[in-house]
């Protein structure tokens, strides 16, 4: 059995810097304006489930889509792809299970590699593929394949990631040694403390190919995706902290923060953001608990992907669909 690991740092940046901006101004007229210049996808509003007593679920991905960046200095990093002219990907899918009754708050990350019948397609692929297709055929497809039902959608894109640090005049953080990865052109000159802004964070928080440079000699960071995910979370953390900070002191600058995150946001057309934002304290504050699918590595006409493990997985589905309790294996606290 393989518990992937994925990251959950473009997810969480809505999460979080909504429910920040909310907590540290109360601005909820300054952010009831801006909601109305967030995209709204029509598709989703027949794609959705109907209501699940005791739950709502929502479906939150972070998209890797470079349509919002109009050149290389927009990404000098060119951060997850080769070309600027990448078409819609998900880096990032999760659900969001929000308990109507005692508010808690629990997390299932899904596998962009998970192997699934893609809804509409009359044939099985990557889950990513269906993202390809459009939000509401990855809403239908998790909820055919997994059996969960979607209440409300929300997804941001790396060009968000960008803007909101951009918007905080950047974020600092602090490595234990000089860094650098080769494959994408990043390079922390000495070991200390960066005010990072929105180029190099995504460099940072996305590089595959880290290294530290440890007793005079380069090592390759041998954790992968979980030495990654660690330096994800750690930014996110960061970035929580900063926005708060940045919004309390600069009140007639928060109308620009908002902005920046609303135009690389899309969510469904019944998606109240400030009731999202409230639901999300428990989120922010760290009292909330995750899951992971229990998957398998296969090779498929000459694909590698994860397939479900569905004995071991049915207890996660189960809650998450709102027909059974909270399963006791495999949680790990969210930070």
């Amino acid at each position: 059995m393989r518990l992937q690991r994925r990251s959950v740092w473009p997810v969480a940046l809505v999460v979080f810097v909504f429910t920040a901006l909310s907590v540290a101004l109360g601005a909820v007229t300054a952010v009831n304006h801006k909601i109305d210049s967030v995209n709204v996808v029509p598709e989703l509003a027949t794609a959705l489930s109907p209501s699940t007593a005791g739950i709502v679920n929502y479906l939150m991905v972070g998209s890797d889509s470079r349509s919002g960046f109009a050149s290389p200095a927009d990404d000098p990093f060119a951060v997850g792809s080769e070309d600027l002219g990448l078409g819609q990907r998900s880096d990032t899918m999760i659900v969001l299970r929000y308990d109507s009754g005692s508010g808690s708050i629990a997390l299932l990350s899904i596998p962009r590699d998970l192997y699934v019948p893609i809804s509409g397609a009359g044939k099985d692929d990557r889950i990513n593929s269906a993202f390809s297709r459009g939000p509401d055929v990855l809403v239908k497809t998790v909820q055919t394949a997994l059996g969960i039902p979607i209440h409300h959608y929300l997804e941001v894109s790396l060009l968000g990631f960008k803007q909101v640090v951009d918007a905080i005049k950047g974020v600092e953080i602090c490595v234990p040694h000089s860094a650098r990865d080769q494959k994408i052109g990043l390079i922390l000159l000495y070991p200390g403390c960066y005010r990072m802004d929105g180029a190099l964070a995504l460099a940072y928080s996305r590089s595959r190919y880290y290294e530290e440079k440890i007793d005079g000699e380069w090592v390759i960071d041998g954790t992968s995706d979980i030495g990654r995910s660690t330096r994800q979370r750690a930014f996110i953390v960061a970035m929580i902290k900063q926005t708060a900070k940045y919004a309390a002191a600069h009140p007639f600058e928060t109308s620009d923060l908002i902005s920046s995150l609303a135009e690389a946001v899309r969510v469904d057309p019944n998606l109240d953001l400030m009731t999202f934002a409230r639901r999300m304290r428990k989120v922010a504050d760290g009292v909330s608990e995750s899951f992971q699918l229990p998957v398998e590595n296969a090779r498929i006409d000459g694909q590698s992907v994860l397939i479900l493990m569905q004995d071991s997985a049915a207890p996660i589905i189960q809650y998450f669909a709102g027909n059974g309790p909270k399963p006791v294996d495999g949680q790990t606290p969210v930070p």
